[in-house]
């Protein structure tokens, strides 16, 4: 992932450290990692190989729209979240990252990629 605008907290493994612009931040398949906005707002460059992860994101996110400012916090639906995942090959472990609101950190890994096309 590699962070446009922002501070970004992430996990990889038992690793936890902040990230701002112009970082690069690896988050290997197999190994748990997870991610949050530390900042008012931030954007991000995700990009997955293979391709297909994006879309769920795309599925289970909440669109910016048109406005500058960023949607509206939902409350966290864990069974949604688990469900979407098993779509796209991957297991929720948690919200491990600092002490975040619920619906900002998810915690995935990538269990298969089989059935994500």
């Amino acid at each position: 992932m590699y962070v446009l605008e922002g501070q970004i907290r992430f996990g990889v493994g038992d690793n936890e450290f902040v990230a701002g612009p112009g970082a690069w931040v690896w988050q290997p398949r197999g190994v748990p990692h997870s991610f949050k906005v530390e900042s008012e707002s931030a954007r991000a460059l995700i990009i997955f190989t293979p391709g297909g992860g994006e879309r769920m994101f795309e599925e289970g996110g909440v669109p910016a729209g048109e406005s500058a400012e960023p949607p509206q916090q939902q409350e966290y639906d864990l069974e949604a979240a688990v469900a979407l995942s098993k779509r796209f090959g991957f297991e929720v472990v948690g919200p491990q990252v600092g002490n975040a609101p619920p619906m900002k950190d998810i915690v995935v890994t990538e269990a298969t990629r089989k059935g994500t096309r």
